[in-house]
Protein backbone atom coordinates (compact mmCIF):
# COMPACT_ATOMS: atom_id res chain seq x y z
CA UNK A 1 0.00 0.00 0.00
CA UNK A 2 1.27 3.45 -1.36
CA UNK A 3 -0.30 6.35 0.74
CA UNK A 4 0.10 9.77 -0.97
CA UNK A 5 -0.56 13.08 1.19
CA UNK A 6 -1.31 16.38 0.09
CA UNK A 7 2.07 17.69 -0.60
CA UNK A 8 3.46 14.82 -2.62
CA UNK A 9 2.81 13.86 -6.61
CA UNK A 10 -0.22 11.01 -7.23
CA UNK A 11 1.90 11.40 -10.91
CA UNK A 12 5.44 10.51 -8.46
CA UNK A 13 3.58 7.72 -6.42
CA UNK A 14 1.97 5.84 -9.68
CA UNK A 15 5.26 6.09 -11.87
CA UNK A 16 7.70 4.56 -8.68
CA UNK A 17 4.92 1.94 -8.09
CA UNK A 18 5.82 -1.79 -8.67
CA UNK A 19 4.49 -2.85 -12.22
CA UNK A 20 1.46 -4.54 -10.95
CA UNK A 21 -0.95 -4.86 -7.86
CA UNK A 22 -0.31 -2.29 -5.98
CA UNK A 23 -3.07 0.08 -3.94
CA UNK A 24 -2.65 3.48 -3.99
CA UNK A 25 -4.44 5.54 -1.16
CA UNK A 26 -5.30 8.98 -2.34
CA UNK A 27 -4.99 11.54 0.83
CA UNK A 28 -7.98 13.89 0.95
CA UNK A 29 -6.33 17.05 -0.81
CA UNK A 30 -6.86 18.69 -4.25
CA UNK A 31 -3.97 16.97 -6.46
CA UNK A 32 -3.43 19.00 -10.32
CA UNK A 33 -2.56 16.01 -12.70
CA UNK A 34 -2.51 14.21 -15.89
CA UNK A 35 -1.90 10.68 -15.08
CA UNK A 36 -0.90 8.02 -17.33
CA UNK A 37 -1.73 4.73 -15.93
CA UNK A 38 0.66 1.93 -18.09
CA UNK A 39 0.64 -0.49 -15.03
CA UNK A 40 -1.75 -2.25 -12.71
CA UNK A 41 -2.52 -0.13 -10.22
CA UNK A 42 -5.75 0.40 -7.82
CA UNK A 43 -6.08 4.59 -7.06
CA UNK A 44 -8.59 4.48 -4.05
CA UNK A 45 -9.84 8.23 -2.69
CA UNK A 46 -11.41 9.19 0.61
CA UNK A 47 -14.45 9.98 -0.72
CA UNK A 48 -15.35 13.73 -1.81
CA UNK A 49 -12.91 15.52 -0.36
CA UNK A 50 -10.22 14.06 -2.20
CA UNK A 51 -10.38 16.33 -5.72
CA UNK A 52 -7.95 14.97 -8.63
CA UNK A 53 -8.29 18.66 -11.02
CA UNK A 54 -7.05 17.98 -14.72
CA UNK A 55 -3.80 19.44 -15.89
CA UNK A 56 -3.45 21.65 -18.91
CA UNK A 57 -6.28 20.11 -20.56
CA UNK A 58 -4.81 16.60 -20.37
CA UNK A 59 -7.48 13.93 -18.95
CA UNK A 60 -6.94 14.00 -15.22
CA UNK A 61 -6.40 10.17 -15.92
CA UNK A 62 -5.59 8.48 -19.00
CA UNK A 63 -5.83 4.54 -19.03
CA UNK A 64 -3.21 3.13 -21.71
CA UNK A 65 -1.79 -0.22 -22.50
CA UNK A 66 0.04 -2.12 -19.64
CA UNK A 67 -2.58 -1.00 -16.98
CA UNK A 68 -5.47 -3.33 -18.59
CA UNK A 69 -6.60 -3.76 -14.89
CA UNK A 70 -6.24 -1.10 -13.11
CA UNK A 71 -8.88 0.90 -11.10
CA UNK A 72 -9.83 4.20 -9.89
CA UNK A 73 -12.30 4.79 -7.14
CA UNK A 74 -14.00 7.00 -4.65
CA UNK A 75 -12.96 10.34 -5.14
CA UNK A 76 -14.01 13.58 -7.12
CA UNK A 77 -12.69 14.39 -11.07
CA UNK A 78 -12.88 17.86 -12.44
CA UNK A 79 -11.91 19.10 -15.96
CA UNK A 80 -11.85 22.34 -16.28
CA UNK A 81 -10.48 23.20 -19.55
CA UNK A 82 -12.46 24.84 -22.36
CA UNK A 83 -10.85 22.67 -25.03
CA UNK A 84 -13.08 21.08 -27.10
CA UNK A 85 -12.11 17.04 -26.93
CA UNK A 86 -10.76 17.84 -22.84
CA UNK A 87 -12.16 14.91 -20.56
CA UNK A 88 -11.72 13.96 -17.29
CA UNK A 89 -11.00 10.14 -17.97
CA UNK A 90 -9.51 8.51 -21.03
CA UNK A 91 -9.42 5.13 -22.02
CA UNK A 92 -7.28 4.15 -24.85
CA UNK A 93 -6.45 0.32 -23.96
CA UNK A 94 -7.02 -2.41 -21.10
CA UNK A 95 -10.35 -2.85 -18.96
CA UNK A 96 -9.76 -0.53 -16.18
CA UNK A 97 -12.59 -0.18 -13.40
CA UNK A 98 -14.17 3.24 -12.67
CA UNK A 99 -16.05 3.48 -9.96
CA UNK A 100 -17.68 5.81 -7.35
CA UNK A 101 -16.42 9.04 -9.13
CA UNK A 102 -17.81 12.03 -9.15
CA UNK A 103 -16.79 13.73 -12.58
CA UNK A 104 -17.78 16.79 -13.66
CA UNK A 105 -16.46 18.49 -17.10
CA UNK A 106 -16.62 22.25 -18.37
CA UNK A 107 -17.42 20.47 -21.73
CA UNK A 108 -19.63 18.57 -20.77
CA UNK A 109 -17.21 14.77 -21.62
CA UNK A 110 -16.24 12.88 -18.81
CA UNK A 111 -15.23 9.67 -19.95
CA UNK A 112 -14.25 8.70 -23.67
CA UNK A 113 -13.61 5.56 -24.25
CA UNK A 114 -11.46 4.82 -27.74
CA UNK A 115 -10.43 1.67 -29.30
CA UNK A 116 -11.04 -1.58 -30.11
CA UNK A 117 -8.84 -2.66 -27.26
CA UNK A 118 -10.76 -0.28 -24.79
CA UNK A 119 -13.36 -2.11 -22.44
CA UNK A 120 -13.47 -0.60 -18.82
CA UNK A 121 -15.96 -1.32 -16.54
CA UNK A 122 -17.55 2.15 -15.39
CA UNK A 123 -19.83 1.60 -12.60
CA UNK A 124 -21.89 3.42 -9.94
CA UNK A 125 -20.83 7.25 -10.46
CA UNK A 126 -21.78 10.64 -10.66
CA UNK A 127 -21.32 12.26 -14.23
CA UNK A 128 -21.96 15.73 -14.49
CA UNK A 129 -22.07 18.08 -17.92
CA UNK A 130 -20.55 21.61 -17.75
CA UNK A 131 -20.81 24.92 -18.94
CA UNK A 132 -21.35 23.47 -22.46
CA UNK A 133 -24.02 20.52 -22.71
CA UNK A 134 -24.14 19.66 -26.66
CA UNK A 135 -21.77 16.00 -26.13
CA UNK A 136 -22.43 12.97 -24.60
CA UNK A 137 -21.22 12.97 -20.90
CA UNK A 138 -19.94 9.43 -21.78
CA UNK A 139 -18.40 8.55 -25.13
CA UNK A 140 -17.12 5.40 -27.48
CA UNK A 141 -15.59 5.64 -30.07
CA UNK A 142 -13.22 3.61 -32.86
CA UNK A 143 -14.65 -0.15 -31.84
CA UNK A 144 -14.59 0.50 -28.34
CA UNK A 145 -16.69 -1.57 -25.68
CA UNK A 146 -17.04 -2.03 -22.41
CA UNK A 147 -19.79 -2.52 -19.61
CA UNK A 148 -21.53 0.78 -18.31
CA UNK A 149 -23.60 0.05 -15.14
CA UNK A 150 -25.45 1.67 -12.21
CA UNK A 151 -24.63 5.66 -13.08
CA UNK A 152 -26.25 8.44 -12.34
CA UNK A 153 -25.62 11.08 -15.45
CA UNK A 154 -26.90 14.24 -15.57
CA UNK A 155 -26.55 18.45 -17.43
CA UNK A 156 -25.68 17.12 -20.62
CA UNK A 157 -27.64 16.64 -24.30
CA UNK A 158 -26.61 13.20 -24.81
CA UNK A 159 -26.00 10.67 -21.50
CA UNK A 160 -24.15 8.53 -23.86
CA UNK A 161 -22.73 8.66 -27.29
CA UNK A 162 -22.19 5.86 -29.18
CA UNK A 163 -19.90 6.42 -32.53
CA UNK A 164 -19.81 3.08 -35.40
CA UNK A 165 -18.49 -0.30 -34.60
CA UNK A 166 -18.68 -0.15 -30.49
CA UNK A 167 -20.21 -2.48 -28.62
CA UNK A 168 -21.07 -1.40 -25.32
CA UNK A 169 -23.55 -2.75 -22.53
CA UNK A 170 -25.20 -0.19 -20.85
CA UNK A 171 -27.56 -1.27 -18.38
CA UNK A 172 -28.84 0.36 -15.01
CA UNK A 173 -27.97 4.14 -15.33
CA UNK A 174 -30.34 6.87 -13.95
CA UNK A 175 -30.07 9.97 -16.93
CA UNK A 176 -31.15 13.32 -16.60
CA UNK A 177 -29.88 14.96 -19.89
CA UNK A 178 -31.88 15.81 -23.20
CA UNK A 179 -31.58 11.96 -24.81
CA UNK A 180 -30.40 9.22 -22.84
CA UNK A 181 -28.30 7.77 -26.06
CA UNK A 182 -26.84 9.31 -28.62
CA UNK A 183 -26.08 6.88 -31.70
CA UNK A 184 -24.15 9.12 -33.74
CA UNK A 185 -26.17 9.10 -36.73
CA UNK A 186 -24.13 11.77 -38.76
CA UNK A 187 -21.30 9.51 -38.39
CA UNK A 188 -22.64 6.85 -38.73
CA UNK A 189 -23.38 7.88 -42.48
CA UNK A 190 -20.15 8.78 -43.34
CA UNK A 191 -18.52 6.22 -44.82
CA UNK A 192 -15.04 7.72 -43.51
CA UNK A 193 -16.17 7.28 -40.09
CA UNK A 194 -16.82 3.48 -41.13
CA UNK A 195 -14.84 2.33 -43.28
CA UNK A 196 -15.25 -1.33 -42.53
CA UNK A 197 -19.19 -1.58 -42.85
CA UNK A 198 -19.36 -2.96 -39.77
CA UNK A 199 -22.53 -2.61 -37.27
CA UNK A 200 -22.25 -1.05 -33.64
CA UNK A 201 -24.51 -3.65 -31.57
CA UNK A 202 -25.34 -0.90 -28.16
CA UNK A 203 -27.34 -3.82 -25.39
CA UNK A 204 -29.54 -1.85 -23.23
CA UNK A 205 -30.47 -3.84 -20.61
CA UNK A 206 -33.26 -2.34 -18.34
CA UNK A 207 -31.27 0.74 -19.06
CA UNK A 208 -33.36 3.66 -18.66
CA UNK A 209 -36.21 2.20 -18.16
CA UNK A 210 -35.89 0.21 -21.21
CA UNK A 211 -35.12 -3.29 -21.81
CA UNK A 212 -33.89 -4.23 -25.58
CA UNK A 213 -31.07 -4.57 -27.74
CA UNK A 214 -30.24 -1.72 -31.07
CA UNK A 215 -28.04 -2.46 -33.82
CA UNK A 216 -27.24 0.91 -35.85
CA UNK A 217 -25.04 1.39 -38.86
CA UNK A 218 -25.17 -0.63 -42.18
CA UNK A 219 -24.66 -4.59 -42.59
CA UNK A 220 -21.89 -6.33 -42.36
CA UNK A 221 -20.02 -6.43 -45.85
CA UNK A 222 -20.12 -9.85 -47.42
Amino acid sequence: VVIVPEECSLRNAVKRAPSSGVLIVVLPGTYTEALVIDKTVALEGCGPETVLVAKDGFPAVCFVSGGEHASIRNMKLRQPSKRPVATCVSVVAGAPSIEKLRLWSHNGICIRVSGQFSKPLVRENFIEGGVVRSLGSVQFMDGASGVVEDNTISHCAHGLSVQPDCHPIIRNNHVHAGSDLELMERERAATSHNPSGQRSTVQLRACFTRSKTIDTGPSPVS
